[in-house]
């Protein structure tokens, strides 16, 4: 029926009357109000967004209930469907007051920059019905013609005095619950009033709103508020808690297939796959091998280098793997530039490269990309563990070794094993490692080295930009540096350490099976760094003892 047709048929009365029951509807099916408003071509049929039943699903929960919870993958469409939510709700509830947060300002921003557009122009009906809209790179306000407002906040930022109708929270894995609780959870605290002929009064079929949207994480306090949500659903309490891996979204089509999105474990590693695609928690790791934060605020590193300068003081590390399958772990590399203070002491190891290989590269293949790199940076010393699989690699490092275009590739020679190469000019560039018999001194410099603020990483990068990096650019691309680092990272957060009873020594673990290639490669090449390549300039003022204990001084290990 046409407006104009009802508007004559229907009394003033009437026609609120029946307004009131269609906007009551809407509220609890808000995804029918998105077919009802969604566009329509010369044939009736409906053009733009289709929502899937999953879709649907969440949206009503968000318009619903007091309290959601929702452990989604990325390429769900989960911002745009927050976003969706919100706006709806601005327009159903006239005069309320709306939040998205997020880690920063920027980030909360930055979901508003990149949906906002998409939603107006899929959904025209609610572009018209904002008043104005302001979206900068740190801020947001979007005002409706219902008089409701929408904001941008930050998770962790004060919040005390603010008051809202609902927040969303965005990675909600990475908040201060402490803080959430103290300043942020009472913003929501006083219930909607609605304008009932120019009088406020409060909606008693209202309800005030909080959603937290995550990828899954470690199990922290963001883990254990979701299992209280799910006891409160579980006793018909407010709260809906809702997860799905990233088959959910490729059943429907939305993103990538099942093949492509399972492609990135060999890009990503496992560990953060299982995070970040799978929707999976991990056990929380009390006795991480460093402090995760610290380790993080090393992250300063804007720009790998993919290959050495010309004054450069560059050492590799090598983690080995071999097989034919695609399945199995990857051999390694960390590339480490070593910066100097005026007495020659070094100063910063900086990771500026990290390279993981294909995986089902045989022993000579491997070899010839380690010489490349080690050509490429002129390295100093390639560091390897020569146990187990090691030794395969070795012999090849070993040899001369002869590409299919003609080229020779050096041989090297041992820097400190009886175990030669064949040829009397081959460098002596291979440090040995036997990992079994030097763990507790690498574990232990490596933590003196993070504590220490020596060692420098990578900056900060978001690892789902990693869906559009090909394979073959695993040497050459200047963006998977940046990945491998992240990688990196989440092998550490991973790792746990422990003494072993009656010995003093220092045993790794992890909390759960993943990779930990990276990690290896990372603590070989520094150790050896640190402890044959730190050598002073002799200084008669010098106090040695003092200056070595800061290198030397034994980590806090959980025993």
């Amino acid at each position: 029926m046409a407006v104009a047709s009802y508007m004559n048929e229907y009394t003033l009365d009437e026609q609120l009357d029946r307004w009131s029951e269609l906007i009551a509807y809407f509220r609890w099916y808000p995804d029918v109000f998105c077919e009802w408003i969604t566009p329509t071509d010369d044939e009736g049929k409906r053009i733009g967004i289709t929502l899937g039943a999953d879709q649907k699903l969440l949206l009503r929960a968000m318009c619903r209930f007091a309290y959601n919870y929702l452990v989604l993958p990325r390429g769900y469409g989960k911002t745009l469907l927050e976003i969706l939510a919100v706006y709806i709700l601005a327009i159903l509830y006239p005069e309320s007051t709306w939040s998205m947060s997020a880690q920063t300002l920027e980030a909360s921003a930055g979901f508003f920059s990149d949906k906002h557009a998409d939603i107006v122009r899929f959904y025209p009906i609610i572009g018209q019905e904002i008043e104005k809209c302001r979206i900068t790179d740190n801020f947001v306000e979007i005002r409706f013609k219902s008089g409701s407002v929408i904001t941008n906040m930050t998770n962790n930022g004060t919040a005390k005095g603010m008051r809202r109708n609902g927040c969303t929270f965005e990675e909600c894995a990475l908040m201060d619950f402490t803080k959430y609780q103290d300043n942020t959870e009472p913003i929501t605290s006083e219930p909607y009033k609605s304008v009932l002929k120019y009088m406020s009064t409060v909606d008693p079929y209202a309800r005030n709103k909080q959603t937290f949207v995550t990828t899954a994480y470690y199990k922290n306090e963001a883990f254990d508020f979701c299992k209280q949500m799910v006891i409160d659903k579980a006793n018909c309490k407010e709260s809906f808690v809702f997860g799905a891996s990233y088959i959910l979204p490729a059943k429907f089509k939305r993103n990538r297939d099942i093949e492509e999105v399972e492609a990135l474990i060999d890009k990503v590693g496992e560990l953060m796959f299982n995070f970040n695609y799978r929707s999976r928690w991990a056990v929380s790791n009390g006795q991480c091998i460093v402090d995760i934060d610290r380790l993080k605020e090393l992250q300063t590193l804007a720009r790998p280098e993919m290959k050495g300068a010309k004054e450069g003081e560059y050492y590799i590390g090598v983690d080995v793997a071999r097989s034919a399958k695609t399945s199995n772990n990857a051999s390694a590399i960390v590339v480490v530039r070593v910066r100097r203070d005026a007495k020659e002491r070094v100063r910063e190891l900086q990771a500026v490269n990290v390279v993981k290989l294909p995986n089902g590269l045989n022993f000579k293949q491997q070899t010839v990309i380690c010489k490349q790199m080690c050509a490429l940076y002129g390295a100093k010393a390639v560091v390897i563990d020569i146990n187990g699989l090691g030794k395969g690699l070795l012999d090849y490092m070993l040899d001369r070794n002869i590409l299919d275009d003609g080229t020779e590739l050096e041989p090297y020679d041992m820097i400190n094993t009886d175990y030669r190469s064949d040829y009397r000019d081959a460098r002596k560039l291979v440090y040995g490692i036997e990992a079994q018999k030097n763990n507790t001194e690498m574990i232990t410099n490596f933590i003196n080295v993070v504590d220490g603020n020596i060692l420098r990483i990578l900056e900060h990068f978001d690892v789902n930009k990693a869906l559009d990096i090909p394979d073959e650019d695993f040497m050459v691309s200047d963006v998977l540096p940046f990945l491998r680092t992240e990688n990196f990272i989440a092998e550490v957060q991973n790792i746990t350490v422990e003494t072993i009873p009656g010995t003093g020594k220092l045993k790794v673990g992890q909390v759960v099976k993943a990779d930990k290639d990276i990690y290896s490669a990372m603590i070989q090449v520094c150790w050896y760094v640190m402890a044959f390549c730190n050598d002073a300039l002799p200084d008669e003022d010098e106090d040695f003892a003092s200056f070595f204990s800061g290198f030397i001084s034994q980590p806090k290990i959980k025993r």
